[in-house]
Formats: C-alpha cells, sequence, structure tokens
C-alpha cells in the first residue's frame, strides 16, 4: 500500500515535468527523495519512461497535445 507521503511524491514527480514547482513542493521533493528508496526507484523509472516516449515519433507528433500527466495516464501509472 503507498503511503501518503508517497502519493504526494509521485504526483509531484509527474508535476515537475509541466510546471514550476513552489519552494515548499520542491524541499518535500528532495526530503521524502531522501528518505524513501521506493521512490527514488521509481522516480527514476518515471524519468526514463518519459523520456524515451517524448523523444519517440509517436510523441514529437502531438507534442502540444501531449502532458507527462496524460503519457502516465495512458500507460496505467498511478504514482
Amino acid at each position: 500500500m503507498l503511503r501518503l507521503r508517497c502519493y504526494v511524491f509521485g504526483n509531484l514527480v509527474r508535476e515537475k515535468r509541466d510546471r514550476d514547482l513552489t519552494v515548499e513542493e520542491t524541499e518535500f521533493l528532495e526530503r521524502h527523495r531522501t528518505e524513501c528508496e521506493d521512490c527514488r526507484v521509481r522516480e527514476r523509472t518515471t524519468n526514463c519512461s518519459l523520456d524515451a516516449l517524448k523523444s519517440s515519433d509517436i510523441v514529437e507528433e502531438q507534442t502540444e497535445q501531449i502532458t507527462t500527466r496524460t503519457i502516465l495516464d495512458n500507460l496505467g501509472f498511478n504514482i
């Protein structure tokens, strides 16, 4: 079961690719990243997957329409 802090962390990891985070959000990410190995691994995996998808031809054709959240939702990621 995902802890609430891990759930918030996952959402912020996703959000930081689409917008600038607040100072408080950034501090939370940094703090939680040092505390939770599972979230560090999940963040690296998510970032690698998103980078690969965004560099593909499919995503390039629809760059303006696709956000990180859309990509993750379509892949079934519930971070």
